[in-house]
């Protein structure tokens, strides 16, 4: 690099600016500017990782609350109810940022105490064993980065429980190990490598599931299409909620016995532009941005809902939040 151009990047108001903005104003993309934050706007031995670049101390990890409807504080009527939200496919740094800021925001105004990620937060594309868009010029630091600034902002939620069930992309790190570099394989995992236990996440690898309350969490049951979320449940043989097919659906079965149990799936918050691996007009028509949130009762009961984001906005107990 010349010292002209060393200089020019020095010269940045890192303090202040996000990636965002500085990218703006000199005309290159966030991720470029993001790769010279990090060589000359960080403090000495320390990494920036918060939200676009921005020091997490000098940043809202959220957007600003007052972008909610402004109905009053949401009452807690909910006894020992304890409030759950979920979310996954979000695959940064190829999200939505319209449907991330809209899941933020409102997830903010849920509290929730319970955040389970249904897997794949992380899109791994450096890694991908599939034919890669030469396009796609960011390196796996580049995608660590963006991992650990929506980490940040999840954090800022501020849920006392936190579930990350692994996806298939985040098992693309360890898959490529298996293939390039075999005997490095099990040295390390994208949970280690997020530091996911120092930020208080419980970690379930994938083809693995967990318990919330009576309701299995999983990414996937090797199921796909339309159908996914019924045979998910049949296959699971009790409530589920699964990811990965990135579409919205809340599955009830009952019995003559009385017996009731329901599956849910609660969409994606990905960039449809990025998925060039289905044709953008099916996409559109089967995928939904959206999570999903659930309320918990101390006998274990969730009672699910999905909450569909449309144009950047959606609708959580009465309220309506917009990015």
């Amino acid at each position: 690099m010349d010292q002209e151009k060393e200089e020019f990047w020095r010269g940045q108001d890192w303090a202040t600016k996000s990636n965002v903005a500085i990218a703006a104003e000199v005309g290159v993309s966030d991720w470029t500017v993001g790769k010279y934050r990090q060589m000359f706007g960080a403090p000495k031995g320390r990494v920036v990782r918060g939200s676009y670049g921005v020091p997490v101390e000098a940043q809202e990890t959220t957007p600003p609350v007052d972008k909610m409807a402004s109905l009053g504080p949401v009452p807690r009527e909910h006894g020992e109810l304890q409030r759950v939200l979920f979310f996954g496919d979000s695959h940064h740094p190829y999200h939505d940022k319209q449907a991330w800021r809209c899941f933020l925001l409102a997830a903010k105004e849920f509290a929730p105490d319970i955040l389970v990620c249904v897997g794949d937060l992380c899109d791994e594309y450096s890694l991908s064993a599939y034919t890669a868009d030469p396009s796609r010029t960011l390196r796996w630091e580049d995608e660590l980065i963006a991992y650990n600034d929506a980490l940040d902002e999840l954090d800022a939620i501020g849920a006392a429980k936190k579930v990350f069930c692994e996806g298939n992309h985040e098992s693309r790190l360890p898959r490529y190990l298996a293939k390039v570099a075999p005997k490095l394989y099990g040295v390390t995992t994208t949970a280690e490598v997020l530091r996911l236990p120092d930020r208080g996440w419980e970690w379930v690898p994938y083809g693995q599931s967990t318990m919330i309350g009576k309701v299995m969490v999983t990414h996937d049951l090797d199921r796909y299409g339309v159908y996914a979320v019924r045979h998910a449940l049949r296959d699971a043989g009790t409530n589920i909620v699964i990811g990965h097919v990135h579409r919205m659906c809340v599955w009830y079965e009952g019995s003559m016995n009385g017996d009731n149990q329901v599956a849910a799936s609660f969409g994606w918050l990905g960039g449809i532009e990025y998925a060039t691996y289905r044709h953008q007009v099916r996409a559109a028509r089967d995928w939904q941005h959206g999570f999903g949130i659930g309320y918990l009762e101390s006998d274990g009961t969730v009672h699910l809902q999905a909450v569909p984001i449309i144009d950047g906005a959606c609708v959580v107990e009465g309220r309506r939040a917009t990015a």
